[in-house]
């Protein structure tokens, strides 16, 4: 009986120290997977290692970038403070150089034969973009139609001067025509047109 005894302690004390030998196990592979992550070259990505820096579990990234030397983003991201201003600069240039291409382009359409279509260049010249269109019409003798056309003075008197306009208008009046209608020969907007047509 003391026999047995002795024997369920010795087996007692067997599985403690087996229990303890594992716990210390244990406790030595963390140790060594923390001091593997002591250096930045742990780390599988530079983003990895800058927040490492950050948060104070390393002391510098590969580059010997230290904590005083980084920043954190709008987005949240741990990014060199050089870098982010060189990027700022950049981004600035950048702008400045889009502007400069935009007057550029501004600056190459100063000119009528620069605008593909005449109606184009005759907008330009309304909307005081440019001087003079090619054939040296300026804003003063260009107007607005009701159609929103950019059109000369001149020539839309001319239009309203000519007489088969009056006689196709005098007849859409006669007849009761609202909306378009094709003046064809033989038609009774044609005849009645023609009738008035002095």
């Amino acid at each position: 009986m003391a026999m047995r005894k002795m024997m369920m302690k010795k087996a007692a004390a067997m599985k403690k120290s087996m229990k303890s030998m594992k716990m210390a196990k244990k406790a030595m592979k963390s140790m060594k997977k923390r001091a593997m992550k002591k250096s930045a070259k742990s780390y599988k990505t530079i983003a990895g290692a800058n927040r490492a820096v950050w948060s104070g579990k390393i002391t510098k990234t590969k580059g010997g970038l230290k904590k005083g030397s980084l920043m954190k983003s709008k987005s949240g991201k741990i990014v060199s403070a050089k870098k982010s201003a060189l990027g700022k600069k950049s981004m600035k240039a950048m702008k400045a150089k889009k502007a400069m291409k935009s007057m550029k382009k501004r600056a190459m359409k100063k000119t009528a034969k620069s605008y593909k279509s005449k109606r184009g260049a005759l907008r330009a010249v309304f909307a005081g973009k440019i001087s003079s269109s090619k054939g040296g019409l300026k804003a003063s003798a260009l107007m607005k139609t009701k159609s929103g056309k950019i059109v000369s003075k001149k020539m839309h008197a001319r239009g309203k001067a000519s007489k088969w306009i009056k006689a196709v208008n005098a007849a859409r009046k006669a007849l009761g025509v609202k909306g378009f209608v094709a003046i064809k020969k033989g038609s009774a907007l044609y005849k009645k047109a023609k009738s008035l047509y002095k």
